[in-house]
């Protein structure tokens, strides 16, 4: 759960500091990344919050 909350702040962290560069090159790399972090931090957060209602 750790993991896919500090994910998930990351990756909004990093799209947020993209719109500060978005006139530099290498914006699209911090977007896409940041992006790929978020979402995965909330499929992350998604399956184990599944697997724990499941389990019980």
């Amino acid at each position: 759960m750790l993991t896919a909350g500090i994910s998930i702040i990351v990756g909004l962290t990093l799209m947020r500091l993209a719109w500060i560069v978005i006139d530099q090159r290498w914006a699209t790399a911090i977007i896409v990344s940041g992006s790929i972090l978020f979402l995965g931090g909330v499929v992350f957060f998604a399956l184990t919050f599944f697997n724990r209602k499941t389990r019980y």
